[in-house]
């Protein structure tokens, strides 16, 4: 229970005290994230399942190109996103499996928020995307800003 309410707390100083995020060029990304979903087994035995590591650049502002590994449980899955912010909101394109002739596309929208609490560097990012089948997944991801 202890647990629990420091993770709540944690995320509420995270959606209150967050400013809008500006995208600068040159600024990196590193990361991880999952499904929303998963992220709640963190607290019971089963863990978390499906991490991504991801690594980004702006290579202009409010534009981030960035790259994500996975495991699909058989293979390493590649992915490619284009983001572009508006006000602190993202917009994202992403191509995934790169490495297989069956590609899928997703288009996302989220929202940057930096935990200035505690540490200028670290971010939030939940997001919901949906495919090319109209299925629709949430996800969160958080890292650091360089």
């Amino acid at each position: 229970m202890k647990k629990l309410f420091t993770f709540c707390a944690t995320a509420l100083l995270a959606f209150t005290l967050s400013a809008q995020v500006e995208q600068a060029q040159g600024s990196w990304y590193l990361g991880t994230g999952a499904d929303a979903t998963q992220l709640l087994n963190m607290f019971n035995d089963v863990g978390v399942s499906g991490m991504e590591a991801t690594i980004g650049y702006a290579v202009q502002d409010d534009w981030i190109v960035s790259g994500t590994v996975s495991n699909d449980g058989t293979d390493n899955v590649m992915a490619m996103t284009v983001t572009y912010f508006k006000s602190g909101f993202g917009f994202g394109l992403s191509v995934d499996d790169l490495m297989n002739s069956d590609r899928n596309m997703n288009v996302s929208v989220g929202k940057m928020m930096m935990l200035g609490a505690v540490s200028d560097k670290l971010y939030l990012y939940p997001n919901v995307s949906m495919d090319e089948d109209q299925n629709m997944t949430s996800g969160i991801s958080f890292g650091l800003k360089f």
